[in-house]
């Protein structure tokens, strides 16, 4: 019988208690696919925001723990836009309020050149400047919300007529909605603040170095962001949820070990008389540790699959919510699935070398003595 043939039997001896150890892992790889996939769906979003229409780079206020949390005056402002290589700043207000079963209803309050810096695009009705009782749509929120041209949406306690409908071809941008800017700001008690700013630099400028320069002169107010790779100096979201992977990964290796472990050693007690007859017979040191370690990967490798499904049955009705629809679609990427599996290797490996090296180091004689 080859090693193989005989790995995949052993496995599918016991099979509850391989079950059951298979079920640990796959709750472990389950949630770090879940967590990962959240945290790439908001980096993918707020990549959006970064990389968004003409603007070369976003700034924000420094220190601060959350995007809409960012807090710059008009003040700032100014000083910024007469920097040498800036051409063009645009502030934004963002907020966010309940809509429906939506508690992240996204609200842009923009200016009319902040508009185009931004990169919104008209797809129906005749502006993206709304006036003080008017408010434009994303296309997504428009299907989500369903509401057409001429009808009306009430936010933060305001009612709104819909006079347009916009794209960016970004899922944060066109899941929300656009006021004025001063309208936002009232509504929200901001008067004199905006969230972010848009900039542009001129046509002769180094981006690299401007941002470099902004950073350490503005080193207390303010902070630049001109890819999704720094919107951790931004928003914590991200990477909170990226470090409560790893935190998860770390512990489903531990304690999926101590599971593959006790499987194994279980599995390695009831099969004492057998390894004896193989080593008696020729096996090799290395040959029985083969085996077992097989074993362990085995199960590690089909606990990938299962928490997979577990994953996707988790993430799929998440996706058809109004919520992921207008705010957050979870993001699936390679990475993150060879993650996943490299995690359940390394618990099938380390929770199966014990047992291996104990089954690899039977006497024979003693072995065949074993009752």
């Amino acid at each position: 019988m080859r090693l193989g043939t005989l790995i995949i039997k052993n496995v599918l001896r016991q099979r509850t208690r391989t079950l059951l150890t298979l079920l640990g892992i796959s709750i472990g790889i389950a949630t770090i696919l879940t967590l990962g996939a959240v945290a790439d769906g908001l980096t993918a979003a707020f990549t959006g925001v970064v990389n968004s229409g003409e603007a070369d780079f976003l700034v924000g206020q420094a220190g601060s723990a959350d995007l809409t949390f960012s807090r710059i005056d008009y003040a700032l402002l100014e000083r910024l836009a007469a920097e040498k290589g800036v051409a063009q700043v645009e502030g934004v207000n963002i907020g966010v309020t309940q809509y429906g079963d939506n508690p992240f209803f996204m609200v842009f309050g923009l200016t009319g050149s902040g508009v185009d810096l931004g990169g919104f695009s008209l797809v129906d009705g005749e502006t993206l400047y709304p006036g003080e009782d008017e408010i434009v749509l994303g296309k997504v929120a428009a299907s989500v919300t369903g509401k057409e041209m001429g009808d009306t949406i009430t936010l933060f306690g305001t009612e709104f007529e819909v006079v347009g409908v916009y794209e960016t071809g970004e899922q944060l941008q066109d899941g929300g909605s656009v006021l004025r800017a001063p309208v936002l700001q009232r509504l929200t008690k901001n008067e004199g603040n905006v969230t972010i700013a848009f900039v542009k630099a001129t046509s002769d400028t180094d981006v690299a170095e401007l941002t470099a320069r902004i950073d350490a002169d503005y080193a207390d107010e303010l902070v630049t962001v001109k890819d999704a790779g720094e919107i951790s100096r931004l928003d914590q979201g991200t990477q909170i949820i990226d470090s409560a992977t790893w935190m998860i990964s770390a512990l489903a290796v531990i304690i999926g070990g101590i599971g593959v472990m006790n499987t194994m050693i279980i599995s390695v007690f009831d099969r004492v008389r057998e390894i004896g007859v193989l080593k008696a017979v020729g096996w090799r040191r290395r040959t029985v540790m083969a085996m077992v370690l097989g074993e362990a990967v085995i199960i590690g490798l089909a606990s990938v699959v299962t928490g997979t499904a577990i994953a996707m049955a988790v993430l799929v009705p998440l996706s058809a919510t109004d919520v992921a629809r207008a705010f957050l679609q979870p993001a699936y990427s390679v990475n993150l699935w060879l993650r996943a599996t490299a995690v359940a290797v390394l618990v099938s490996v380390v929770g199966g070398l014990y047992p291996a090296w104990k089954a690899a180091n039977l006497s024979p004689v003693e072995a065949l003595r074993y009752e």
